[in-house]
This record gives C-alpha cells, structure tokens and sequence, in this order.
C-alpha cells in the first residue's frame, strides 16, 4: 500500500494495477504497515488510525487523538510489532499498541515532549517497546506499555531512534558510535 495526500492505494505486487483506493478524513504522513491476514494499517494526519481488508473494506478505525491543543499528526510509521500489536506514535508524544483484529487500543503511554516525530519505535518479539522522543530521551517500556526506563542523550552525544535485533538485542547510534545493547528480561 501506498499513500498520497488523502488517499492510500492498495497495489497488486505483480503488476502495479490498483486493488483499492481509499481517501481518508486528512492528509497521511506516516508509512502503512501489512499484516500478514492481508490487513492494511494507516493513519491519518488528523489522529485516526485505519484497518482495511484484502477487499479495500473498512475493518475498523480508532482515534488516537491527542488532548485539544496537541499536535495530532501522526508522522511516525505504522510498526506491526513481531508480538501481534500494531503501534502508533502521534507527535503528541504517546504511543498506542493496538489489536489488529478489532482495533481496541490495548494500552497507551506518553513518552513526553511532543512525541516522536517520524523516529518509529521499535519493538521485541516478546513485546518490549523502545523509542526516542523529540526531546533526545530513550525509552523502553513493558510489554504492558509501563515505563521501565529512560535515558537522556546528551548534545554531543545525542541518541538515534533504536532498532532491535533478535529478541534480545537493542542496537542505538550514540552520536557518531552505534552500540548494541543485551535486552534482559
């Protein structure tokens, strides 16, 4: 699936023909993510997050809208986590593990500042969840979403949006130096 301004297109690997095409309520900025089943997960600028079906059929939609006065837009990409969850980080600075299947928002925790920005998260097979906010903080939070710890980088050494490898390993560029953290859990 691809997107452009309000719309998203679902394209036929083989032949780039368009399967469906879908206008949502504003603009996307965020990348999609693919479930296996076929469903297709995006967002909006607006805070709204969209499930479609093989068949271009709304599954199910859910608002992660932030508090009035918060930036909405959902820049960060849509990440289908390797436990199951879909995960959504609007710029309001929350991040959102969602059910793919009915869209119920499983649970939420602010990472403060004004989110993430377009850094994506990035998650463990068993649910660990690591970000970076806008402010340079690192993140990693339980696979309930509780807050484990934070670290904050410095101007001279600030950090990168982390990356997982395997299941227990956290890779983080450390201003120039990128190093690979053992996850214990």
């Amino acid at each position: 699936a691809v997107c452009k301004g309000r719309e998203i297109y679902n394209l036929d690997a083989d032949s780039g023909a368009i399967r469906w095409q879908f206008t949502t309520n504003d603009k996307m900025e965020s990348s999609p993510a693919a479930h296996p089943d076929g469903l297709v997960f995006f967002c909006s600028s607006g805070g709204w997050v969209f499930a479609m079906n093989k068949m271009g059929r709304s599954a199910w939609q859910a608002s992660v809208a932030g508090p009035p006065g918060y930036i909405q837009m959902v820049d960060a990409p849509v990440v289908l986590g390797a436990d199951g969850l879909i995960y959504v980080t609007p710029r309001h600075g929350t991040i959102f593990a969602i059910d793919p299947k009915d869209g119920k928002i499983n649970w939420s925790h602010s990472i403060g500042g004004q989110g993430v920005g377009i850094n994506p998260v990035t998650v463990t097979p068993d649910g660990y969840v690591f970000a970076r906010n806008l402010q340079g903080v690192l993140v990693g939070l339980s696979p309930e979403g509780k807050m484990l710890w934070q670290v904050k980088g410095s101007n001279r050494a600030p950090f990168s949006p982390p990356s997982c490898f395997g299941k227990d390993r956290l890779i983080v560029g450390i201003g120039p130096d990128l190093t690979t953290f053992q996850i214990k859990t």
